[in-house]
């Protein structure tokens, strides 16, 4: 027993001495981790640093509106034109945690096409960072979108203190008091346009063409501090516009405090399409090791700056070409007949549909005697008048179609028309006066035509007539700019006597008006409701809010669609009265200055060689043509 201490005692020591060599090599291998640890960060450090480098230079190329953080001093020199529909929107940022990582890129929720209702989580301390979030989002549609959105702002319990931006957006719903009555409203605008636009092979709104959706924008509903303050009625709302919404176009943001229970039998489940995030304070971790930092709302001189360079930009350019869209090949002028009726397209509408202005009686038998035109200045009125009178020059001859143009105030819309063959009278900066004696003029040609009918034709064209030189009796338009004018100093009515008398006699004559104005009644007119009850042609183009909200001659559903003729050559075209199933939305083509002055000076030489020329300058006075 004694003997095998030393043994023991040998062995232990030889472990001991063991344990130091691995103790010293375990040293050297720490140190060496140590060194080649140090090695590589020396070596992967940069290559990071540089792919960081490379991220953000690549996201510098991208819209910034798109990508770009609020503190980014590029906002300074910002391009609205550099905006684009995208299918995903900011939302904060992904930050690397590594301590050589340093990496940041965009985190994003889906957006534009995705079909999904955007909801903000937040409880306690962190319900103040999902408000900033949900402004930042507000503001974030705005700068994507430029002169593209229409907006929804539900506050109820803040009253509107969780939008300040609101005064800076382009087109915000006025608050009705009623959250539910609010969303009934957005409702509306969704079955229009899902009636309007879509259908089995275009099934959701930013699938139409931008040519075509040019009367609509995308609509964005913000519910704030929800369901503080919503009733039931209103959340049932809410889901049913978001769970339907995205596919016309109508994209609902919520933020959601989870303090604040729904009422019974309600439940987020609701929203069968949502996208939740987190707006805690811890953030949220990837498996990329990757920090959710949500956005805060942009500071104030960011959002000002922003907003201001935003109203500052001019609207996209969606140019319709009058030749593709009106013109017609030249040797198909003068093709058409006015027997019954004369007709030109004016612009697009949706599918592949002209918008088109027309007077007589159509293939279904419905007559189109007279219109009215509102517009305000500088929404392409002027444009409008241009586009259908070279529309309709085109199209019918002198001998099917004349012309008598009066602007009724101090411009010279028509001057370019004095020479034009079709052109009985054009009648510049006209005084109240002369303007009148135009519709004297067109009185008596009322009465000689209606002595021609009288012996027993029935017909408008080719009649025999006691004037042996004038077989044809062609259609006539009369076309007043600024209308209102003619009953300036007409203390006794004569303007409105004859312009009632016109109104109800004229088409059978083929005698038809066009009057416009920048609204629709004018101020000493008499006898309106009889001279408007014979109006079939209803247009209207950018319009004041006050002047919408007075019209008595669109219905409902037309004073709304009117309401979002926001840009220049954007109009409502009603050819049944104002009947409010009869609104036709669309955009008037553009036709130039020198296209406009091409396209006369053609058909005044088509004029100097046609045949039938003679004819008709034995009857035709020049010297009727042109009244300055």
């Amino acid at each position: 027993m004694a003997s095998s201490i030393p043994e023991l005692e040998a062995r232990i020591a030889g472990l001991n001495q063991e344990i130091e060599q691995s103790r010293q090599q375990a040293r050297a291998i720490y140190e060496h981790g140590k060194r080649q640890a140090q090695q590589l960060g020396d070596y992967f450090n940069p290559q990071l640093e540089a792919h960081a480098r490379r991220f953000g230079a690549a996201l510098a190329s991208l819209p910034l509106a798109t990508v770009g953080g609020w503190r980014e001093e590029r906002w300074k020199t910002w391009d609205a034109a550099t905006s684009l529909e995208a299918s995903v929107i900011r939302v904060g940022s992904l930050t690397e945690q590594r301590t050589n990582g340093g990496l940041q890129l965009p985190a994003y929720a889906p957006f534009i096409g995705q079909n999904r209702t955007i909801i903000i989580r937040s409880k306690g301390r962190s319900v103040e960072k999902g408000a900033a979030l949900l402004q930042a989002l507000v503001t974030r549609t705005a700068l994507m979108l430029p002169h593209k959105t229409r907006y929804t702002l539900l506050d109820p319990a803040g009253n509107g203190l969780a939008f300040p931006m609101r005064r800076y957006l382009p087109l915000v719903r006025e608050n009705s008091g009623d959250v539910r009555r609010d969303l009934d409203e957005v409702t509306k605008d969704l079955q229009r346009i899902i009636e309007a636009y879509l259908d089995a092979s275009v099934t959701s709104f930013e699938l139409v063409p931008d040519e075509i959706r040019i009367n609509e924008r995308f609509q964005f509903v913000f519910a704030a501090d929800f369901p503080n303050q919503y009733d039931r009625r209103a959340i049932e709302a809410l889901q049913s516009v978001a769970n339907t919404g995205t596919k016309a176009g109508i994209y609902t943001f919520i933020h959601f405090d989870e303090d604040i229970e729904l009422p019974r039998d309600l439940s987020m489940d609701g929203f069968k399409n949502a996208f939740y995030i987190g707006a805690d304070d811890e953030g949220t971790f990837t498996k990329l090791n990757l920090k959710l930092l949500v956005d805060a709302a942009p500071p104030p001189d960011r959002q000002g700056q922003v907003f201001q360079i935003l109203s500052q930009a001019k609207p996209p350019e969606r140019i319709l070409d009058w030749d593709s869209l009106v013109g017609m090949e030249e040797n198909s002028w003068w093709g058409e007949s006015s027997t019954r009726i004369i007709e030109a397209p004016i612009g697009a509408r949706t599918g592949n549909e002209r918008l088109r202005v027309w007077f007589g009686v159509n293939q279904e038998n419905k007559p189109c005697a007279h219109g009215m035109l509102g517009a305000m200045t500088g929404a392409g009125k002027s444009n409008l008048y241009h586009v259908l009178i070279c529309g309709l020059a085109v199209r019918y001859s002198p001998e099917e179609l004349r012309l008598y143009l009066i602007d009724g105030k101090d411009g010279v819309e028509f001057q370019p028309y004095r020479h034009l063959p079709h052109a009985e009278v054009v009648s510049l900066r006209s005084s109240s006066e002369l303007s009148r004696s135009v519709l004297a003029d067109l009185i008596a040609e009322k009465e000689y035509r209606n002595a021609i009918f009288a012996r027993g034709s029935q017909r408008l064209q080719q009649l025999p007539g006691q004037r042996p030189t004038r077989r044809n009796l062609p259609r006539i338009l009369l076309l007043v700019d600024e209308y209102q004018e003619l009953f300036e100093g007409d203390k006794d009515g004569i303007a409105s006597n004859h312009l009632l008398q016109l109104s109800q006699q004229g088409r059978s004559a083929g005698i038809h008006m066009l009057l416009a104005s920048q609204r629709f009644g004018a101020a000493g007119m008499l006898n309106q409701t009889g001279i408007f009850g014979n109006i079939h042609l209803l247009m209207a183009m950018q319009m004041k809010s006050a002047d919408i909200n007075a019209l008595t001659e669109f219905g409902r559903r037309g004073k709304a669609l009117i309401a979002t003729c926001d840009l220049p050559g954007k109009a409502v075209v009603n050819d049944q009265g104002g009947d409010d199933e009869a609104n036709r939305t669309g955009k008037v083509a553009y036709l130039t200055a020198t296209r406009r002055d091409q396209v006369l000076q053609k058909l005044i030489e088509k004029h100097r060689t046609c045949p039938v020329k003679a004819r008709r300058d034995a009857w035709c006075s020049t010297a009727r043509r042109s009244r300055c």
